[in-house]
């Protein structure tokens, strides 16, 4: 069975495979066989609970065509992905660190995989796939870039918990801005990658390049160009701009711009760290219990060893 999209439009995050490579790869592998192959350092797994916090407000088409936004594009005032799962869907994700996701709505998958061994179940998740579709805005709707990010998780075959380790051992950061792609792991080490020789991803240009001339100027505004980059792991760019110098049309650059992550940066440091240390001890449980058993010697040893490779958070509450 194929799943094709209406357009013609070439893709900048991989490569598009041809239909018969498509065909080929789905009877020889007898499961789900995504129609674009991710960028070399990029994954096509996610991040489970980063990309549950995918939005978007409106929308328009690549190739031109109407804007959509506002209460026509999101009629159910979804707050995210993970919202839409779980007051549409009698479904849940494989497991809660890593699912794969297909972009573009190209993909192939058997018929022996489609219902995935229970044909009720399945049923009556498609029926309801198809009725929030078809509910949706004629233009386009928030729940079809959902359905989008989801088709993967369904149809596939679910990962092995050694899977999953495997991806988890190889992924070195989490993409967690919010935007188109959301959630991916990526690393210049993903088994099968291209190889990069002697360089990491050229950043600045990755980010900076694809910001149109008024996003451009709304940066420079605020002490961002393509020069400077943060030297942690993460590799994001900083802003020189303090939060008490921000003026007006400064913050309209912000706005613009979508920088929830300067703001919360700037938040972020408005409690006490033993605060910080009882939200995250609150927020995942697994590390008390990790803590009593020696292998931690507090919330903060934690995160440092291993929590932010796994993308928690230390925040304020």
């Amino acid at each position: 069975l194929l799943f094709l999209k209406d357009t013609t439009a070439t893709r900048p995050d991989g490569r598009l495979r041809s239909l018969s490579e498509l065909v080929r790869l789905a009877l020889q592998r007898d499961d789900f066989v995504c129609g674009l192959e991710p960028q070399c350092w990029v994954s096509a797994y996610h991040h489970v609970k980063t990309l549950g916090r995918f939005i978007i407000d409106k929308y328009i088409r690549t190739n031109g065509g109407p804007k959509v936004g506002g209460v026509q594009f999101n009629p159910g005032g979804y707050r995210d992905l993970s919202d839409f799962v779980d007051r549409e869907l009698n479904w849940a994700f494989p497991n809660d660190e890593a699912i794969q996701v297909c972009y573009g709505g190209r993909f192939a998958i058997t018929e022996s995989r489609l219902l995935n061994g229970n044909s009720v179940a399945m049923g009556i998740l498609f029926r309801r796939l198809e009725q929030l579709l078809m509910e949706g805005s004629a233009v386009m709707s928030v729940v079809e870039h959902f359905v989008e990010r989801l088709w993967a998780g369904i149809l596939a075959k679910p990962l092995t918990p050694s899977q999953v380790e495997e991806i988890l051992d190889l992924r070195e950061f989490v993409l967690e801005h919010q935007g188109g792609h959301m959630g991916n792991f990526a690393s210049k080490n993903i088994q099968g990658c291209c190889e990069i020789k002697n360089s990491e991803p050229n950043w600045g240009s990755l980010y900076w390049d694809n910001l149109n001339a008024q996003a451009q100027k709304a940066a420079q505004l605020l002490g961002f160009n393509e020069e400077i980059w943060d030297g942690d792991d993460d590799n994001v760019p900083i802003y020189s701009t303090p939060f008490d110098e921000l003026t007006e049309e400064k913050i309209e650059a912000v706005l613009y711009l979508g920088l929830r992550s300067y703001f919360a940066g700037w938040k972020a440091n408005q409690c006490e760290e033993g605060e910080k240390e009882s939200t995250y001890l609150t927020s995942y449980p697994d590390v008390i219990d990790a803590i009593g058993a020696g292998s931690f010697e507090s919330g903060w040893d934690h995160y440092i060893q291993s929590g932010r490779k796994e993308g928690r958070l230390w925040q304020c509450p």
